[in-house]
């Protein structure tokens, strides 16, 4: 690709072009379209912000994310990063730099696996769970 390239799935004009899914990597996007559970486009950032190894906002594409968004019509930024300290930082450092913007910003919720049984949940996804449950009323 050059920079100027997008990919098969994003140049779909039947996917909703104003709902933007970022993720890290190119495995993201193939796991996401296995799941069926998204139709908008994507945006790979092709890594990850990890202060401890002194990767800040270099390391990911941000300039390339920015250009994007200044040249569609994205509504809504769904952040989907991994549930890991180095996701958790680039999807704050994301959320951050896109608050004061006019998108509609998500993040993939945490909690239990589909199927999963209390019993068997580790204490952290556990936490995660409660934390981040959803509000039925």
């Amino acid at each position: 690709f050059t920079d100027n390239d997008i990919c098969e799935i994003c140049a779909d004009e039947a996917r909703r072009q104003n709902v933007l899914m970022v993720v890290q990597m190119p495995a993201d996007v193939d796991s996401m379209e296995q799941a069926r559970c998204h139709d908008g486009v994507y945006f790979v950032l092709m890594g990850q912000v990890n202060p401890a190894q002194d990767m800040d906002l270099s390391a990911i594409a941000l300039d390339k994310l920015v250009k994007r968004l200044e040249e569609s019509n994205i509504e809504e930024i769904i952040l989907a990063t991994n549930f890991t300290a180095e996701g958790d930082a680039t999807a704050y450092v994301l959320s951050e730099l896109l608050k004061n913007q006019p998108y509609k910003l998500s993040r993939l919720s945490k909690g239990m696996p589909l199927g999963g049984e209390i019993e068997y949940i580790d204490a952290g996804t556990l936490a995660q769970a409660v934390y981040h449950r959803n509000h039925l009323k």
